[in-house]
């Protein structure tokens, strides 16, 4: 870890190197059965010195939301994935993660709506068409024939998409 850490921190001029590093050990802190606070704070450092220089970089901006969600804050965790969709509307990754928080508030509609925001700027995110999908599955609002007709349309578009053809078959 300290290894990686050194690493990124002889060329602070290369963004990439703080992405891969903090996505990286905010994957060994999940996997951690510890979940030692001293990798918590070592991960918000690098995120602050990235940041530093990099204010405005969504990729930062959803690494921190992801840090709140590890610190169990999904207040903090949903204002850095919407910020981080402020300044990009096609990170996909922070609508992703804003809209899994969004569901497991109950706030189906919230969620749905930040998937469709998504797909109007990238059609082809398979994330988050596969979630829309199941948020539509989720709702008691939405008729079965739309949901089929949803179905039906997305896979003319995408049929290699072998998930959704799998959903549509059940």
């Amino acid at each position: 870890k300290r290894i990686l850490i050194r690493g990124a921190r002889k060329n602070t001029n290369n963004i990439y190197n703080y992405h891969t590093l903090i996505n990286y050990l905010i994957s060994w802190y999940k996997k951690d059965d510890c979940q030692s606070d001293e990798l918590i704070v070592e991960i918000q450092n690098l995120i602050d010195e990235a940041t530093f220089k990099n204010p405005n970089d969504t990729l930062l901006l959803t690494e921190y939301g992801k840090v709140y969600q590890l610190l169990k804050d999904s207040e903090k965790s949903k204002d850095y994935f919407n910020k981080a969709i402020e300044i990009n509307p096609r990170n996909m990754a922070a609508r992703y993660l804003l809209t899994r928080i969004f569901m497991s508030e109950g706030e189906y509609k919230l969620a749905l709506n930040i998937c469709d925001d998504g797909i109007k700027l990238k059609k082809d995110e398979v994330s988050i068409n596969r979630l829309r999908f199941e948020l539509l599955h989720i709702k008691d609002d939405i008729s079965d024939d739309f949901i089929i007709n949803e179905y039906e349309i997305y896979l003319s578009n995408f049929p290699k998409d072998n998930f959704i053809k799998l959903c549509y078959a059940s």
